[in-house]
Formats: C-alpha cells, sequence, structure tokens
C-alpha cells in the first residue's frame, strides 16, 4: 500500500473481495489515523486509488475503532 511520506503502516487489512484495502497508520508526530484504498479498473488498466482518509487519533486502537464505525466494507467484515 502506498502511503504518504512520514506514515508507516501498523496494521493492514484486505477485503474479502480484494476490491478495497486499509491501514492504520502511525503519523511522525505519534499520532494515529487511518487510509484506505479501492481497486479501479478503467480502460483494461487496473490501478490503487485513494479512498478512505481519517482524522487523528491518540492511539492505534482508537483509529481502528473510527474506521470500523466509517467504513462499512471494514465493518461488515469484522462483525463476527
Amino acid at each position: 500500500m502506498w502511503l504518504a511520506p512520514g506514515l508507516v503502516a501498523v496494521r493492514e487489512f484486505v477485503s474479502t473481495d480484494g476490491l478495497h484495502r486499509l491501514a492504520i497508520v502511525k503519523r511522525p508526530d505519534g499520532l494515529f489515523g487511518y487510509v484506505g484504498q479501492h481497486l479501479t479498473i478503467e480502460d483494461g488498466d487496473t490501478f490503487w486509488e485513494p479512498a478512505e482518509g481519517s482524522g487523528i487519533y491518540e492511539t492505534e486502537t482508537a483509529a481502528e475503532r473510527a474506521a470500523l464505525a466509517d467504513i462499512t466494507w471494514f465493518r461488515e467484515q469484522n462483525s463476527n
């Protein structure tokens, strides 16, 4: 997954259909967030595009909870 400079993925997730991916990231200031991408197929080309982005959270757990609340595929995949 491509991340903006300074962001480090601490956890990564892929949807069961393989069309979405999500990373919980640590920022250079020590805080956390999440970024998502979705797979796009256009004119025979396949590429990942930016999708979801989050606010800033104090902990990795808080960022993951926010992703669960905000992202439908992630919530549905993790609602066991």
